[in-house]
């Protein structure tokens, strides 16, 4: 500390996990740094603004996880400041108990400097069942992002990599490693002050006249129309934006993992008929030829809940082959880093089981916690989560 200066006192309330700044009386000293002393006798502390992101549904039981950690050489994220809050958003989201569409923030947290876990909620509807529609992320949308910088005041729309996962709201979850900020697109009235402002300059000028080495344009992209649409611009994709002109990574397709043939979700409907004369229900003839020539019999595998589950010490895995070929199981924590391998081998048709007793590929015990368990066979993958708990 410097001689002279004044004490500042911040108070860690371990209650609610919380650091507050704060104020405080004296019964003797003055609070500075005066190489004598000062009594303290009386602390105040002063009230958080709330937040900038604020989750306002209610948890439905469903949800998606959003881990913002290091790259893969061990670099935290980069543009992101201690203090800075992340909105996690639906753009299609389910936004009321009617079941109406739109923007909807389901998760939020703030930035440490290290790792963030951020929960997404996930829209649940029971309607069929006579039951409530809960607000939250529609399942399969892709999860948007916005930063509030706590030093600007101000939001960003940004986008974002990923080292795991998809970015969807899948009930599994998306490790981000990078994020990429976009420049706000806004008018800048004080360039054009002698025109009185954008709406002026663009009135009695137009926007490409040429002012101060820019057009016009380039001081007032709002009034002139000229600020970019993010979205999806991939023609192909189930998200597709014709609004869109610039791509922001966002776009969605179906997700072949679990048996989605188009965007709306729907199973196979092609019947492929095989070598053998028997048939199979594929997403299209294309899936059909691919299946007959690496097989010649149907395919139809299964992998069941871990039972039991939460487990400890020891979970049994069951699984489905329906044709003789090499299937591999391998365990990854939810940040996607690999734990183990449980079987790597050819099964014959039928059903078989392996078992895990939570530990990594050195034989060591992995700590509580959720983890992924992924069975791969020749033509494609099926993942499920399982919890150890110590």
């Amino acid at each position: 500390a410097v001689s002279g200066h004044t004490m500042s006192l911040k108070v860690w309330d371990s209650s609610d996990m919380m650091e507050y700044d704060a104020i405080y009386g004296t019964s003797n000293g003055s609070g500075s740094f005066n190489g004598l002393f000062t009594a303290i006798d009386s602390i105040e502390l002063v009230p958080q603004e709330p937040p900038h992101f604020n989750v306002e549904i209610e948890e439905t039981g469903e949800s998606t996880l959003f881990i913002f950690n290091s790259d893969a050489d061990g670099n935290p994220i980069t543009n992101l400041d201690i203090g800075d809050e992340l909105g996690l958003f639906d753009a299609s989201g389910v936004i009321d108990t009617l079941g109406t569409t739109g923007e909807i923030l389901v998760g939020a947290g703030v930035w440490n400097g290290s790792q963030l876990e951020v929960v997404a909620i996930t829209a649940v509807d029971l309607s069929e069942f006579d039951g409530p529609i809960l607000p939250g992320a529609v399942s399969g949308n892709i999860m948007s992002l916005k930063v509030w910088k706590d030093s600007e005041e101000l939001e960003y729309a940004v986008t974002y990599g990923t080292s795991n996962g998809s970015g969807s709201f899948n009930g599994l979850f998306t490790a981000i490693n990078s994020i990429s900020f976009e420049l706000p697109c806004e008018d800048d009235d004080e360039a054009v002050s002698g025109f009185g402002g954008c709406a002026g300059a663009v009135a009695a000028l137009g926007c490409d006249f040429a002012w101060s080495g820019e057009t016009i344009g380039f001081w007032c992209p709002e009034t002139c129309d000229l600020c970019p649409a993010y979205g999806c611009t991939d023609e192909t994709a189930c998200n597709y934006d014709s609004d869109a002109t610039d791509d922001d990574g966002s776009c969605s397709y179906p997700d072949e993992t679990i048996g989605e043939c188009d965007c709306d979700g729907n199973g196979p409907g092609y019947a492929c008929e095989l070598a053998d004369g028997s048939i199979e229900l594929v997403c299209d003839e294309a899936a059909c030829d691919i299946l007959d020539a690496s097989t010649g019999t149907p395919e139809s595998f299964g992998l069941s809940q871990n039972y039991p589950n939460p487990f400890n010490p020891v979970t049994t895995i069951s699984f489905d082959v329906a044709n003789g070929t090499h299937v591999e199981i391998k365990v990854y924590d939810i940040l996607g880093n690999y734990i183990n391998t449980l079987t790597s081998k050819y099964y014959v048709a039928g059903e078989h089981d392996v078992q895990w007793n939570g530990t990594n590929n050195s034989n060591t015990n992995v700590p509580s916690g959720v983890y992924i368990y992924q069975l791969t066979h020749n033509v494609g993958t099926i993942t499920k989560k399982m919890i150890l708990l110590r």
